[in-house]
């Protein structure tokens, strides 16, 4: 394989180059309103008394700028795992499905996945009191599981390519 990154960031950065066209700004165009997305969201995970000062610092803060500037997939990272962590706090496991996509966007997808499976576990058990929620729950696990083992074998090979001297 050419490439070890997961195809989704290409995916959107190829729409957003057909929608535009062929130019800089269309290639990091997803990224800049990705980070836009990430200021928004970043208020979602405080109490209502800090969202702006939350909402300010994600703005300034360089890494943001920077990351908002990238044709990478960082952003859209950083996007789905703040809708892990609302559905999390939340208890919307409709939100920890979407975050299986971040499998497709980074390497270490699979292990941020796992990582959130085991703060939903722990944050959300006192919640899981009725059935209804324990299956909203494990559909939303097993589409992370789904997507996980799907991808797996494209990471085997890929991981040995790196190991075998890729660069």
């Amino acid at each position: 394989m050419s490439d070890v990154h997961p195809p989704l960031p290409y995916l959107i950065f190829k729409i957003f180059y057909d929608l535009v066209g062929p130019s800089e700004i269309a290639i990091r165009l997803p990224s800049f309103l990705l980070g836009l997305l990430a200021i928004v969201l970043s208020a979602q995970l405080v109490n209502k008394d800090y969202r702006r000062s939350t909402a300010f610092i994600m703005a300034v803060m360089p890494s943001m700028i920077w990351y908002s500037n990238e044709a990478r997939g960082y952003m859209l990272l950083l996007v789905l795992c703040m809708v892990v962590m609302i559905g999390i706090r939340k208890n919307r496991p409709a939100f920890f499905a979407v975050g299986s996509l971040a499998i497709f966007t980074h390497v270490y997808g699979y292990i941020l996945m796992f990582l959130f499976g085991i703060l939903a576990l722990v944050q959300l058990r006192k919640r899981w009191t009725t059935t209804q929620t324990w299956g909203r729950w494990l559909g939303s696990f097993l589409m992370v599981g789904f997507c996980a083992l799907a991808w797996f074998p494209v990471v085997v090979v890929q991981s040995l390519d790196v190991a075998n001297g890729f660069w």
